[in-house]
């Protein structure tokens, strides 16, 4: 099996690195192209990625860390952290972690795409003046701006800045010495190929400031199975479909699939306007997880998104695992 993946990806000519594991063993780990193509750098196994948004389930985790010490409550209101922010809107913590708050996402919109790093405090205040697209609960979407409400809420909370927190909590603990956050000085991390424009620090981070590698990330996946980050009711917690459309279900920092025949799949994609991406999926039942972190953004298939090549490459290798083909539907998220 291992060798039919390897042919795949080579024909690929893809640029990044790929982890798959089983059961806990790891059957593939490799790393194609380069760090640095225009000084012929190849990527290695330790080479360091932006991840993007995978960020989120740990930004999610810190909550329900804090739920556990019963520091707040998933139903507490956001007006309670933030004075007059959608005052009387009734928005919580579980609609700014299931995407159902209604607050646009302010990575989509153009004024923050002018290169300057936006605090986001900054952030918030400007997008507290515009309304909500939507009730509350009333419907999904993706919002950048959510989690970076999250993520104030935490440093609130705790009176930690949250790059600490996340360090304490989750880095730590699991040795993921590798793992670092946008904006700090970081050795050895790829170049991208083709950068689509600039995004400073102030506007990823409780969403997407995640800089990691494949071994990091598999580190953070096994520790999920168990309850050395959090008591093991609240992970499963954050793996319920909680939000439930046609064609997206999502929990607390997680999609919710149901892929190849398998019941419980949980994963998130990673895209940094720098030109990375990435994609952790794991097929929670038969315990498998396919990484996969990328600094060449391409399409693999007709109906691939360039900036989720990486969701759309491990689709592929989940299908080729799972002896199925991959339909249209299940090349994003």
């Amino acid at each position: 099996m291992d060798n039919t993946l390897r042919h795949f990806i080579q024909a690929e000519k893809f640029s990044g690195n790929i982890l798959i594991a089983r059961k806990g063993k790891v059957i593939l780990q490799e790393s194609y192209g380069y760090a640095d193509e225009g000084k012929k750098i190849p990527n290695t196994i330790e080479t360091r990625f932006c991840v993007g948004d995978i960020q989120q389930s740990m930004t999610a985790l810190c909550i329900m860390k804090l739920v556990q010490e019963e520091k707040l409550r998933l139903t507490d209101h956001i007006d309670w952290f933030f004075n007059h922010l959608y005052s009387g809107r009734q928005i919580t913590v579980h609609h700014l972690l299931t995407h159902t708050s209604g607050i646009r996402n302010h990575l989509s919109l153009r004024e923050f795409k002018d290169g300057k790093n936006h605090v986001i405090s900054e952030v918030i205040k400007k997008m507290a003046e515009r309304p909500l697209e939507f009730s509350p609960g009333e419907r999904f979407l993706y919002s950048n701006t959510g989690y970076a409400l999250l993520g104030t809420i935490i440093e609130k909370v705790t009176g930690r800045n949250l790059q600490d927190y996340i360090r304490a909590t989750i880095f730590t603990p699991l040795k993921m010495r590798d793992s670092f956050f946008v904006g700090e000085t970081v050795e050895n991390l790829a170049k991208p190929a083709r950068p689509l424009y600039a995004c400073q620090p102030g506007l990823l981070y409780a969403s997407g400031a995640l800089i990691s590698t494949v071994r990091d990330l598999y580190r953070y996946d096994q520790a999920l199975y168990g309850d050395k980050l959090a008591e093991r009711r609240l992970i499963e917690e954050m793996l319920k479909p909680f939000y439930k459309g046609r064609f997206i279900e999502y929990g607390y920092g997680w999609f919710i699939k149901r892929l190849f025949g398998q019941r419980s799949v949980v994963a998130h994609n990673g895209f940094h306007p720098a030109g990375h991406s990435a994609h952790l999926e794991r097929y929670v039942d038969d315990r498998t997880t396919i990484i996969v972190v990328s600094n060449k953004l391409q399409r693999y298939s007709g109906l691939g998104c360039k900036n989720l090549n990486s969701t759309d490459l491990a689709r592929e290798l989940a299908a080729r695992i799972y002896g199925k083909k991959v339909r249209f539907w299940q090349k994003w998220y």
